[in-house]
């Protein structure tokens, strides 16, 4: 499985990058905090997703395995 967020919009290389911390690899998955306007790409063999935060919208995504949650915050 392969996870990564991105922002949306124009942006500077700096927000690019810090976007780009916005996952981080825990036991057996990811965690992603997602806090501003973000665009979430999930990706399995057989699966592609991608799920977009708006302005004041928090979430936090995360993977165990093939099993992704999330939860508003």
């Amino acid at each position: 499985m392969r996870i990564g967020v991105e922002p949306i919009g124009e942006t500077t290389l700096a927000e690019y990058k810090e976007a780009q911390n916005k996952c981080e690899l825990v036991k057996k998955g990811a965690a992603c905090h997602l806090d501003r306007p973000l665009r979430l790409h999930i990706e399995t063999k057989k699966l592609k997703a991608e799920v977009e935060t708006r302005p004041g919208e928090r979430a936090e995504v995360w993977t165990t395995g093939l099993e992704v949650r999330c939860r508003d915050v």
